[in-house]
């Protein structure tokens, strides 16, 4: 029996880079201004897998890119539903870096791990690295329409974030606004999928085909 563990490219993604098991380092992961804002328990199963598979345990662990498809409630899936159906007026943080990969690539990827990947490895199931701005403006090309032409400036959000609970509810954000902000602003989760590519067959769809596949002829729910 074999067991996957599931880590997307983030936290788990950079302890897994300064792994010398690990596939090699993304080859952009930055923490943004101030450093970002992490949560601890995504790390700290990645370092239990991880210490697992040290002492023999039939792991191996998936590091998936932002995963989108049909009936994706994410806020990543949101966003691009909204820039494909032409309802996204007002974009903000769009320098973010993403590898955006359709769920069923990722999911054809993971049972490709369980067949024919090696115990104890780590395999990147990303797409094509950009920047959210260029995804939205493909969904957007992809849905027959413009793309968002308006932007919240990211100083503005910082100044938000620096009020604390106190901006948050103000301005009518999560709590835990600061948080995102950190975790977005200047911030890049780019990897190369190489290794699955090479060793699993992993050959993602681009995002183009990805959006078509997730949205046209699929109602919203």
């Amino acid at each position: 029996m074999r067991l996957v563990e599931g880590d997307l490219l983030g936290p788990g993604a950079l302890e897994a880079a300064r792994h010398p098991r690990a596939e090699g380092a993304p080859a952009h992961a930055r923490l943004g201004r101030g450093g970002a804002v992490v949560q601890a328990h995504p790390v700290r199963a990645h370092v239990a897998a991880r210490e697992l598979a040290d002492s023999g345990a039939p792991i191996l662990i998936a590091m998936p890119g932002t995963t989108y498809g049909p009936g994706d409630h994410s806020q990543a899936g949101a966003l691009l539903r909204e820039a494909f159906d032409g309802r996204l007026r007002v974009t903000a943080m769009t320098d973010l870096g993403i590898s955006p990969a359709h769920v069923d690539d990722v999911a054809g990827a993971i049972v490709a791990m369980l067949n024919q990947g090696r115990v104890g490895e780590s395999y990147i199931l990303a797409g094509r690295n950009m920047r959210l701005s260029e995804a939205l403006e493909i969904a957007a090309k992809v849905g027959g329409h413009a793309p968002p032409r308006i932007t919240v400036p990211i100083g503005l959000l910082r100044m938000v974030a620096r009020l604390g609970p106190v901006g948050s509810r103000l301005f009518g954000q999560p709590a835990n606004f600061a948080e995102v902000v950190s975790a977005a602003d200047g911030v890049t989760y780019w990897a190369s999928s190489a290794k699955a590519s090479l060793k699993l067959g992993y050959a993602p769809r681009d995002l183009e085909a990805g959006i078509r596949d997730s949205f046209a002829g699929h109602s919203w729910t």
